[in-house]
């Protein structure tokens, strides 16, 4: 048998082999491995940068004034004296405020596919816990993933997330030094 005909044997098993066995729902036959039941894992590429500003500016003034007077008596009232009362009454304030905030995060988690909705739409839930020198910083993710949104090498944006929390929280040495001490708590309670 020559090399044409053992290629050509090959090939036909493969395709009678393929009619018998039915291909899985998500194959793909460019090796696209997108995540789509509970206990996939997609990995969040966390991007986020946000910067709010607010200003506010008030000027108020109001300024009123008043006069009584009651005339002398006459006559069979003649007894009683004349009398007057006057009073002024003057208000200005001014505000004005300012408050600016800015935030950036850079970070991979990978997530989980928690839930697989009516809608074919994905819930993810992922933490990603890293200790250096006695220091633990904690990455959360969580959020609603449309499956068209999921990249061929099973990423997605954070920006994607509908519903999303990110948070980004430590604990250690570092996390406690930042705080203030019972006391100055206290105070700042009371006051």
């Amino acid at each position: 048998m020559n090399n044409a005909s053992c290629i050509a044997i090959a090939l036909a098993a493969l395709v009678v082999d393929g009619f018998c066995a039915p291909l899985p729902r998500d194959f793909s036959i460019l090796g696209d491995r997108k995540s789509r039941r509970v206990d996939d894992v997609v990995t969040v590429m966390v991007g986020e940068s946000n910067t709010a500003r607010n200003t506010a500016q008030t000027r108020t003034a109001s300024q009123s004034s008043g006069e009584v007077g009651v005339a002398a008596g006459t006559g069979m009232l003649g007894f009683v004296p004349g009398a007057g009362f006057r009073s002024g009454l003057e208000s200005d304030f001014q505000g004005q405020g300012n408050t600016a905030r800015e935030g950036s995060m850079q970070a991979v988690v990978s997530a989980r596919i928690v839930e697989v909705l009516a809608n074919g739409t994905l819930r993810i839930e992922g933490a990603k816990q890293v200790v250096v020198n006695e220091e633990t910083e904690i990455i959360t993710v969580a959020g609603l993933l449309r499956p068209e949104d999921i990249s061929a090498d099973n990423t997605v944006p954070s920006g994607r997330l509908a519903d999303a929390k990110i948070s980004y929280s430590g604990q250690g040495t570092t996390t406690n030094a930042e705080k203030p001490g019972y006391l100055a708590r206290f105070l700042d309670w009371i006051f």
